[in-house]
C-alpha cells in the first residue's frame, strides 16, 4: 500500500523513508515497515493513486491530492500533448522541400522533363499511399514513376495508379520507365 504523509492540510511527502523519527523522539529503521495503525498515527494516510486512462494524444498528468479522513486520493487532469514544434533548421529543409516540389510540378504538368529527369526529380515527391486522400493537381511517387492526380478520391488497393487511369496521369512513358525497371539501359 502506499502511503502520504499531510502536514497543515497538504501532501508533503508520498514516499515512505527507509528511516524515520516517530513523533514521540525515537528513530527506527525500516520506518517503511511499521505497521498500518503506526503509519496512521504517525501522519500518514493511505494514497489512493490510480492513473486514468488516456489515448496517444492525451497524458494524465498529477494536478494535486483530495485530502479525506481516512485517506488521500491523487487527482488528475487530462491533458492534450502537444508535438514538439520543428526546429529552424528543420523548417528550412521544409521549406526548401516544397518550393522544389512547386517548381518542379509545373515542369512536370507541362511535360518538359524528359524521362530522365523525371526519374532525377522522383525523389522530391512523396510515396503513393493507400487510404489517403488525394486532391487533383498532387504529385507522388508509385514503382519510379511520377503520377499526377486527375480526379479528387482516397486511394483504395484496388485502384493502383499503374491501372486507373480515371484517377492517375503517369508523367514517365511507361515502355522507357518499364525498361529501367527491368534493369535495362536506354
Amino acid at each position: 500500500m502506499n502511503y502520504a504523509f499531510v502536514e497543515n492540510g497538504q501532501v508533503t511527502k508520498t514516499r515512505l523513508p527507509k528511516t524515520g523519527t516517530l513523533k514521540d523522539g525515537s528513530t527506527v529503521s525500516n520506518y517503511n515497515l511499521l505497521p498500518h495503525d503506526v503509519l496512521i498515527a504517525e501522519g500518514w494516510l493511505p494514497l489512493i493513486d490510480e492513473t486514468p486512462e488516456t489515448d496517444e494524444k492525451h497524458r494524465a498528468v498529477r494536478s494535486g491530492y483530495e485530502i479525506y479522513e481516512d485517506r488521500v486520493e491523487a487527482i488528475y487532469e487530462i491533458q492534450e500533448i502537444i508535438p514538439p514544434t520543428l526546429s529552424e533548421l528543420e523548417l528550412r529543409e521544409a521549406a526548401s522541400l516544397k518550393a522544389q516540389q512547386l517548381a518542379m510540378k509545373s515542369l512536370i504538368q507541362a511535360e518538359s522533363l524528359s524521362s530522365d529527369e523525371i526519374l532525377e526529380v522522383a525523389a522530391l515527391f512523396p510515396e503513393y499511399e493507400v487510404g489517403k486522400v488525394y486532391s487533383v493537381g498532387d504529385i507522388f511517387k508509385y514503382q519510379r514513376s511520377l503520377y499526377e492526380v486527375i480526379q479528387s478520391h482516397t486511394s483504395q488497393a484496388d485502384w493502383p495508379p499503374d491501372t486507373t487511369a480515371s484517377l492517375y496521369k503517369n508523367h514517365a512513358p511507361v515502355g522507357e520507365i518499364q525498361e529501367m525497371r527491368n534493369g535495362g539501359s536506354r
